[in-house]
């Protein structure tokens, strides 16, 4: 769709009762075209595809709010108009995948000032979003009401480690020390919510806390566990803020964290999803086994043990990484990597987006 103050990603499907065409800018609609038309027009030599591109950062820009949020959907009229539902928390995630987009290398200088403003404004806004403590909360279903929700932080849905690394994009862009500031106190409320005083399970993290970070109560099926997935969020933040800014307490979680994951590997070389907690240590648990045959004492009434399936969840790569950079030493590692300029932000720009695409979220 096309307008004199740029161009948008259709919504499929569109709402029957809409007046206008509705744009879609969620991270898989605008900013996840934008990147592929960059892609394509570096693969095929075609610049119409460049120049498309930066059609779709200008329609991008317009479409931003005052207070410097990006909507996920839009009214494509005479003017862009946001179709996104008021509420108390808004959604960070078209934000940080427009701020992303808009980040990288030529979209800036191509769609000129107001481009570059808008990614300003759009960093702005998702340090305007952060706690004081360095928290990111969302706003999540606690009960059967859509009324039963709650302000709280889940670190396995990645909105924490996203959110965080646009600030870190946003330091590395415009070289301003207030999102260095809010990327630290994000490492430090992080390193915070681990599982401390534990013989058993000290440095990892359970799954849902409350704002300030502290385990949350609100949420039953994430009480008194070890949650491996919210774990290897937290983990693979603290490793990237590493590489990037080469903060020594980050890169210490980290080894910490991966040197506790090794100790509950499984034998088949994985992890098991949860691991229950009873007054901070770590419940036996075992690997879901097969059902026995039918032959087999199919009357029994005796209880199985706690059993959860075993899955990687990415930390294998993950602990392999940390391994290597323990290895070489961070600039070894980032070198054999082919990082070597000056600024992370170009691979970073990269890096966000594709995990805002990939999210389940907008």
């Amino acid at each position: 769709m096309r307008r004199p103050y740029g161009w948008a990603v259709a919504l499929e499907p569109q709402p029957a009762a809409a007046l206008h065409p509705v744009a879609d800018l969620s991270a898989r609609g605008a900013p996840a075209l934008g990147l592929e038309l960059l892609d394509a027009a570096d693969r095929f030599g075609r610049p119409d595809f460049r120049d498309a591109a930066i059609q779709l950062a200008r329609g991008i820009a317009a479409s931003q709010r005052a207070n410097g949020r990006i909507p996920a959907r839009i009214a494509f009229a005479a003017r862009p108009l946001s179709l996104d539902t008021p509420g108390p928390l808004a959604e960070r995630d078209p934000t940080i995948a427009s701020l992303a987009f808009l980040s990288l290398p030529g979209v800036g200088e191509a769609g000129g000032e107001p481009v570059r403003r808008a990614a300003r404004r759009a960093a702005a806004f998702l340090l305007d979003q952060q706690t004081a403590s360095g928290g990111w909360p969302r706003l999540h279903r606690v009960g059967p009401d859509r009324a039963d929700s709650a302000r709280l932080m889940l670190l396995s849905d990645g909105d924490y480690r996203r959110s965080t690394l646009a600030l870190l994009l946003a330091y590395e862009t415009f070289n301003d020390p207030a999102y260095r500031i809010g990327v630290e106190r994000s490492v430090d409320l992080l390193l915070r919510m681990r599982v401390n005083e534990s013989k058993s399970a000290s440095h990892l993290w359970m799954g849902a806390f409350d704002p300030d970070g502290s385990p949350t109560g609100k949420m039953p099926r994430f009480e008194q566990a070890l949650d491996t997935a919210a774990t290897h969020e937290a983990l693979a933040l603290l490793v990237e803020v590493y590489l990037v800014l080469g903060s020594e307490k980050a890169w210490e979680g980290a080894r910490e964290a991966a040197a506790a994951l090794r100790a509950l590997r499984t034998d088949s070389g994985r992890w098991l999803a949860r691991y229950p907690l009873r007054h901070n240590e770590l419940v036996p648990v075992k690997a879901a086994a097969p059902p026995p045959p039918p032959a087999e004492n199919p009357f029994s009434k005796v209880e199985p043990a706690p059993a959860t399936e075993e899955a990687d969840f990415g930390l294998g790569e993950l602990l392999d990484t940390i391994e290597r950079v323990s290895r070489l030493g961070r600039q070894a590692y980032l070198k054999e990597m082919g990082k070597t300029s000056e600024s992370a932000a170009p691979g970073l720009a990269r890096r966000l987006l594709g995990l805002c695409i990939q999210s389940r979220g907008k």
